[in-house]
C-alpha cells in the first residue's frame, strides 16, 4: 500500500493502520504530542506492520536510557520473521532497528543515511536520524539529511515548517547562524506553534544577540510553546538568559515555580540535564542555589546512579552530586564514586556506540567534576583541558556543552592560572559576543592579571607596559 505523502510503498495491508502510522510520524516530526500510542494502535491492527514495529523498537532503544530487552526482542522477532517478504526500504529499516537494538547507533545512522538518500521523504527515517545525530554530535551529517528532506518536501506540506526548523537547528550547530535565523523566522511565520523553531531561535539569540532579546522572545511567544513537549527545555533557555543578565533571583524563580512542578519520578533524563546544568552554572559563579534544590534533582533521579547510562546523562548526574564542597558530605561522595565506577565498567564492557565516548569523555569528565567539588582545581584542568575540542562527541547542543567550558574557566580562575582563564574566556566570548556574564568575567580576570603585573613590577622585576 502506498504512503499518502510520498507514495512510497509499504507491505501493510490495512489502510487504517497505515493512517495511524502516518499520523504518528507527523507527531514525531512536529513535536506536538505523543506519537507512541498511535504506533501501538497501528501494530494492534496489523501485527506484521514492519515500519510501525521498527519505529516502536528504535524508540525503545533510546540512547539515553536502558531499554527493556523483552519488549525490544518482541518487536525484533516480528520484523526479522517479516524480513524475507519486506521491500527494500523496509529491509533497511529492519537493519536500522537491529543495529539500534545492539547499541550500535553509528551503524544505525549509516543505514538511515542510505534510506534518506533513496527515499528523502521518509520522514520516519529523517527524524530518527535527527535524534541519533544529536546524541552523537554529528551535526554536519544531520544538516545534510535535513537539507535533502527540506528540498524534497513540498512547501504546502504541514510538516515543511517543522523540517525547516530542524534544518535551521543543524545550521546553527554548524556555525551557519545567519542562514539558520533566516530559515527559522520563515518556519515560525509559516507555523507559529512550532516548538522546535522556538527552540532553535532561542539558540540563535543566545549566541548572536543581547540576552534581553532572548527573554523578550520567549516571554512574548510563551503561549505558542508552553504546552508542548519542549516547554521544560525552553524554560531552561529562559533561565540562561536571566543568568547572562546577572539576574540569578529570576533563574531560581523559574526553577521553583515553573520547572520543579513539572517533575515526577518518570520525568525524562533531559529534565535532569537541564536542571543539573542550570544549578551547576550557579555553583560555578559562587551563587549558592540552596541544598534543597539540589535535593529535588537527586530525589527525582537517584535511581539512575550506578545504572549503565549514556555518558551525557552521567556527567550531569555528577553535577547534582558534586556541588559545593563534596568532601564534607560522605553520602554524596560515596554516590559520586559509584557513578564513576559504573562509568568505568560501562566504558569497558558495553557494546554500545557510547562506550568509546564514556572512555574518552565520560570517565575523565566525571572525575573532573568530582575534583571540582573537592577544590582540586589543578586536577580539573589536567583532566578537562585536553578534552575541550572533543566535548561535541557528548552530543547535546553547543549551548548545553558550554557548561564544561565554563567549568574549565572557573577552575583556572580558582587555580590562580589567570593567563589560561583569560585565554579560555576570550575563546568562548568570541563565539558569544553579547554575553554579559562572559564580558564581566573577562573584565574581572583582565583587571586581576594587570594588578598582578603591577605588583611584580613594584617588586623589581622587569617593567611591562600595559
Amino acid at each position: 500500500m502506498a504512503d499518502k505523502r510520498s507514495e512510497y510503498v509499504s507491505s501493510v495491508a490495512s489502510s487504517e493502520a497505515l493512517q495511524l502510522y502516518n499520523e504518528a510520524v507527523e507527531l514525531f516530526v512536529n513535536h506536538k504530542g505523543s506519537f507512541i500510542d498511535l504506533v501501538k494502535r497501528a501494530v494492534e491492527i496489523e501485527n506484521d506492520f514492519i515500519l510501525a514495529r521498527c519505529l516502536l523498537g528504535c524508540m525503545l532503544c533510546d540512547v539515553y536510557s536502558v531499554p527493556n530487552p523483552t519488549e525490544v526482542k518482541m518487536h525484533l522477532d516480528v520484523v526479522n520473521e517479516c524480513y524475507p517478504k519486506a521491500n527494500d526500504r523496509e529491509k533497511l529499516h529492519i537493519q536500522t532497528f537491529r543495529e539500534a537494538s545492539l547499541g550500535h547507533i553509528k551503524k544505525a545512522t549509516e543505514i538511515l543515511d542510505q534510506i534518506t538518500m533513496r527515499y528523502p521523504q521518509d520522514f520516519h527515517a529523517v527524524k530518527l536520524s535527527f535524534l541519533y545525530y544529536k546524541s552523537t554530535g554529528e551535526f554536519i551529517r544531520m544538516r545534510n539529511i535535513l537539507s535533502r528532506a527540506v528540498t524534497h518536501c513540498p512547501k504546502e506540506d504541514p510538516l515543511y515548517p517543522h523540517l525547516l526548523s530542524q534544518y535551521a537547528f543543524s545550521l546553527e550547530e554548524t556555525n551557519e547562524r545567519q542562514y539558520a535565523e533566516e530559515l527559522c523566522r520563515e518556519s515560525l511565520t509559516l507555523q507559529p506553534i512550532n516548538p522546535w523553531a522556538s527552540h532553535t531561535m532561542a539558540h540563535i539569540i543566545e549566541e548572536t544577540k543581547d540576552p534581553q532579546k532572548g527573554v523578550d522572545f520567549l516571554c512574548s511567544t510563551q503561549e505558542d510553546w508552553n504546552k508542548t513537549p519542549y516547554a521544560f527545555h525552553l524554560l531552561w533557555h529562559l533561565s540562561l538568559y536571566y543568568l547572562d543578565l546577572g539576574q540569578s533571583d529570576k533563574v531560581l524563580d523559574v526553577f521553583d515555580a515553573k520547572m520543579v512542578p513539572l517533575l515526577s519520578k518518570s520525568s525524562p533524563v533531559f529534565y535532569l540535564v537541564d536542571l543539573a546544568s542550570l544549578l551547576w552554572r550557579l555553583n560555578l559563579l559562587n551563587i549558592d542555589p540552596d541544598e534543597k534544590r539540589w535535593q529535588v534533582i537527586l530525589d527525582t533521579y537517584r535511581s539512575k546512579i550506578g545504572v549503565f547510562s549514556h555518558s551525557w546523562v552521567n556527567a550531569h548526574l555528577m553535577m547534582s552530586l558534586c556541588y559545593g564542597k563534596v568532601t564534607a558530605d560522605t553520602a554524596r561522595l560515596a554516590l559520586a564514586n559509584q557513578v564513576i565506577q559504573s562509568m568505568e565498567v560501562y566504558s569497558k564492557e558495553s557494546v554500545s556506540s557510547d562506550c568509546s565516548v564514556a572512555d574518552l569523555l565520560g570517565v575523565p569528565v566525571c572525575n573532573a567534576l568530582l575534583a571540582y567539588g573537592q577544590e582540586k582545581y589543578d586536577e580539573v584542568l589536567s583532566l578537562m583541558l585536553p578534552l575541550r575540542y572533543d566535548f561535541i562527541k557528548f552530543g547535546g547542543s553547543w549551548a548545553q556543552r558550554q557548561v564544561f567550558e565554563l567549568t574549565i574557566i572557573m577552575a583556572a580562575i580558582k587555580a590562580n592560572d589567570l593567563s589560561q582563564a583569560l585565554a579560555l574566556i576570550i575563546e568562548l566570548k568570541s563565539q558569544k559576543p553579547h554575553n554579559k556574564m562572559l564580558e564581566s568575567l573577562y573584565r574581572r580576570v583582565l583587571d586581576e592579571s594587570r594588578l598582578r603585573i603591577g605588583v611584580k613590577t613594584l617588586n623589581g622585576t622587569a617593567a611591562i607596559e600595559t
